[in-house]
């Protein structure tokens, strides 16, 4: 799972690596008193669902939240995410599936090598691409560009997938 709000979702398969089923962060606005403008978060129970669809053993490699970030907005968007994605699955699917935390810069520098600043989601979709040339990487049908964090979602799974096998 790439964290946040524009993160994603990705499901591997143990054997062969090939994709089997992807999804952005599905998300809900919510009010906080607060603020003026509502805010998003994860929709869990969506995610929940999307995971019991697989109908397989599934160990989820999770993204941590980070210490800093470019915005504090995007901070905060990562920790909740993280937060509330990672205390569900241990919650209510702990008999299920495994979850494996990962911290960015180990699993980027696994997977993606040396990057220059500024340049991670170009590498990271040129991996993802090499990994998997027919894949479009979109979120939706009616999406035009690649979704960075179904791409993330599909490099942290192949990076646990890697780990696993030992």
């Amino acid at each position: 799972m790439d964290n946040g709000n524009s993160g994603g979702f990705a499901a591997i398969s143990g054997f062969d690596g090939s994709l089997i089923s992807k999804l952005k962060t599905p998300t809900v606005s919510r009010k906080l008193a607060s603020a003026k403008k509502p805010i998003l978060e994860p929709d869990v129970g969506e995610i929940v669902l999307w995971l019991r669809s697989l109908e397989s053993t599934v160990h989820i490699f999770i993204e941590e939240a980070p210490l800093h970030a470019k915005s504090a907005r995007a901070l905060r968007s990562q920790a909740i995410c993280f937060a509330m994605v990672y205390g569900r699955l241990l919650g209510e699917m702990a008999n299920y599936i495994e979850v494996h935390t990962v911290d960015v810069k180990v699993w980027q520098k696994e997977m993606l090598g040396k990057v220059p600043r500024g340049r991670t989601k170009e590498y990271a979709e040129a991996e993802a691409r090499r990994l998997n040339p027919d894949e479009n990487w979109f979120a939706t049908d009616r999406s035009t560009t690649p979704h960075d964090g179904i791409i993330d979602a599909y490099l942290i799974a192949q990076y646990g997938r890697g780990k696993l096998k030992g």
